[in-house]
């Protein structure tokens, strides 16, 4: 019996070391993704300053769900505060915060790739579903956010936890909280013309991924508050299968589904989302319907 006690032992001390070696390691390499500087090439991009050009920006920055994380009126809110990852705040992107000292280039390189001016990642910006977003869009959405009115609203910088480094090291952190990580940065992009088709739908679906998954198959989003309802699954291996195009511009416009639950636009942000044209929103419809069916959670 003691030597079987005295094994065990042996055996529990080994498994604690090496635990404590992998977070060590994990956590090194956490720090190094967090320090690390991106050398991103300027963004050549004229921003418009005609009034149908900043009304336009408005909408694509409600559609593309910056008004969500950064507010309606662009001043930050906090956006996670997670004792296993850390605290976010979302940038004060009026003329009142740090973004009135950045160039456009800096501006559309922080949607695009993530990254801030001092070359470091962004944390908690969403890029991997930005970074094939086009000029159009890119500069009227640039040319709203300058034409906001400054709110005095000082937003912390991030803070991010022991267990939240280690995290980011084993590359268990979801793509959207260090984007810049996850994103090829000189990878060829298409940018698609908007059209009702699905490879157009498919460039509008990028914003679904970060609580849908990239297979789009839904499930629980990780690290989500604990009242965050799962994602549902949008392939044809889910409800979404059963819906015609005009049961999905009537949610978007409604939140109610064709089979009468009403969806909490805080959980789902169907009323952000149906700013969307009917037109993209049939493409975005179309691009889904042409996915490989999967089970719920399964990428």
């Amino acid at each position: 019996m003691r030597k079987l006690l005295r094994r065990l032992g042996i055996i529990l001390l080994g498994l604690i070391v090496l635990i404590v070696v992998v977070g060590a390691v994990a956590y090194i390499i956490g720090e190094g993704k967090l320090n690390k500087v991106y050398t991103i090439p300027a963004q050549s991009i004229s921003i418009p300053t005609d009034q149908v050009s900043i009304l336009e920006g408005k909408r694509l920055a409600t559609v593309w769900v910056c008004t969500d994380c950064h507010t309606e009126n662009l001043s930050g809110r906090l956006l996670a505060d997670n004792p296993m990852i850390g605290t976010i705040y979302t940038a004060n992107l009026t003329p009142g915060g740090e973004l009135a000292k950045w160039s456009d280039s800096d501006v559309a390189t922080a949607i695009r790739h993530g990254v801030s001016p001092d070359g470091k990642a962004l944390i908690g910006m969403p890029s991997n579903d930005y970074f094939a977003m086009n000029d159009a869009d890119v500069s009227k959405i640039i040319a709203f956010v300058r034409s906001v009115p400054a709110v005095d609203n000082k937003t912390p910088r991030p803070t991010i936890t022991t267990s939240g480094k280690i995290l980011i090291g084993l590359g268990l952190l979801p793509p959207q909280g260090l984007a810049a990580a996850y994103i090829d940065h000189n990878a060829a992009i298409s940018r698609p013309t908007a059209n009702v088709s699905a490879g157009y739908g498919k460039y509008l679906a990028t914003t679904c991924t970060g609580c849908h998954n990239a297979a789009f198959s839904g499930g629980p989003i990780p690290f989500a508050a604990p009242d965050m309802p799962a994602a549902a699954n949008l392939t044809p291996g889910g409800d979404l299968a059963k819906w015609s195009d005009s049961d999905f511009i009537k949610f978007f416009h409604t939140g109610i589904t064709p089979e009468g639950k009403q969806i909490d636009s805080k959980h789902m942000p169907w009323k952000s989302l149906g700013q969307m044209t009917e037109d993209e929103l049939k493409a975005l419809f179309l691009y889904l319907k042409s996915l490989p069916a999967k089970a719920t959670g399964k990428q």
